[in-house]
């Protein structure tokens, strides 16, 4: 008598079992690794995320998707527990500023264009407040936020900044 012969279907899932196994040592978790990060492995990844994305449907899924995210109770629950505990402003407040301001940042004059990272929704805007009296000023864009916050609150050093720039500019068109 010889080996028991394996059925299509026990074979695969002796393979699936083997491979898994083989994927959870360390020295194959490094190789793949080095792979991925190679130039090799990065271009193969960009191909298969292309192909993916060329799918009849997938792009408008994704959209949908992303578009929806904030529309859930536990979204918007975190959104406004944020909301209050950073800036002590209710959603409906931050909504407000938002139609205020007719949906641009404050500074730039520009909408949102910034896309999360993992789900690839427009962000949400940086609400920009005083740091003494913790009055709510604006929606930011996160540039602009940080650029405020970068000079300390100190408009005087914003002016400075922007005579520095026209000095030069007016330096390179005199030319």
């Amino acid at each position: 008598m010889g080996k028991k012969r394996l059925t299509d279907e026990e074979r695969r899932a002796h393979q699936r079992e083997h491979d898994r196994r083989y994927r959870q040592r360390p020295e194959a978790r490094a190789a793949k690794s080095r792979y991925q990060q190679s130039p090799e492995g990065r271009e193969v990844a960009r191909r298969s995320r292309l192909r993916y994305l060329a799918k009849p449907g997938i792009r408008e899924r994704n959209r949908a998707y992303a578009r929806n995210q904030y529309k859930k109770p536990e979204i918007l629950k975190r959104r406004r527990s944020t909301l209050l505990k950073q800036y002590k402003i209710s959603l409906e407040d931050y909504t407000a500023f938002l139609a205020k301001q007719g949906g641009v940042y404050a500074i730039c004059r520009k909408p949102e264009t910034m896309r999360n990272g993992s789900h690839g929704r427009i962000q949400a805007l940086s609400v920009d407040h005083d740091h003494v009296t913790d009055q709510l000023r604006g929606l930011l864009c996160n540039r602009c936020n940080t650029l405020v916050g970068k000079v300390e609150d100190q408009s005087g050093l914003l002016r400075q900044a922007a005579e520095y720039l026209e000095r030069f500019m007016a330096a390179v068109t005199s030319r």
